[in-house]
């Protein structure tokens, strides 16, 4: 699918818009999947394509639209089972199979997420990279959910993933591009004003928009001046 900027009018493909780091965020962050999982999501995505064939945008938001809720429910079902799926286990899942396809070892175009979930299904809380606390040391994996609780989380999934969305895949894209377009004018101190953005961007946390961030930034950043000043 080719994408035309609204500004110049040069097109490109959309395979091509998901390779620049910034756009590819953004692209993923427009459906509230950020964090760690942004990039591998974004390589997880061209397996789906063909070699003489580009993703289009429909088939693009299907995909998306396929997982989305299962990220959100952070479980996954397969058969009759279901499996717990932190976002990390969706981080590791998508490394296996881009290390599976260096070594020629998946058929591609995929045609399904049948092949991740199958990946995600054998995910064991070791798999999870340790994280750290404040102080520096290691923390250990929180304890699994009980039956009760994944039985809740399950009707919730499948709450979710019948229930229409408030808002609609070209108005959140909508939505994200006016939000960059909004920072890209606003500035920050010590920020050149072409690199406003990428600031917010890398300094986003998890969960948080682009807006809300800059939002929390430029607070900060009053707050500090007015700290100064009463000195």
């Amino acid at each position: 699918m080719k994408t035309k900027c609204p500004a110049c009018g040069a097109t490109t493909s959309l395979d091509a818009l998901l390779g620049h780091s910034e756009a590819s965020k953004a692209f993923v962050a427009s459906l509230n999947l950020t964090g760690a999982l942004a990039k591998p999501l974004v390589m997880y995505l061209a397996m789906f394509r063909s070699e003489n064939r580009d993703l289009t945008f429909d088939r693009t938001a299907k995909l998306l639209n396929e997982i989305a809720p299962d990220i959100v429910a952070k479980q996954i079902k397969r058969g009759h089972h279901t499996y717990p799926a932190p976002q990390s286990a969706w981080v590791w899942a998508i490394n296996i199979m881009l290390e599976r396809r260096e070594q020629q070892k998946i058929d591609l175009p995929l045609k399904t997420h049948g092949y991740l979930y199958e990946v995600i299904s054998s995910y064991k809380p070791e798999n999870a990279p340790v994280q750290a606390d404040q102080s520096g040391k290691s923390r250990s994996t929180p304890n699994l959910k009980t039956q009760a609780e994944i039985e809740a989380d399950q009707r919730e999934h499948e709450r979710r993933k019948h229930e229409k969305p408030a808002i609609s895949f070209a108005d959140l894209m909508r939505q994200t591009q006016e939000e960059k377009k909004q920072i890209e004018m606003s500035s920050l101190k010590n920020i050149p004003q072409n690199q406003v953005f990428a600031f917010v961007d890398q300094n986003r946390l998890e969960g948080e928009s682009h807006k809300q961030c800059f939002d929390r930034l430029k607070a900060a950043e009053l707050a500090q001046e007015q700290s100064t000043q009463g000195k």
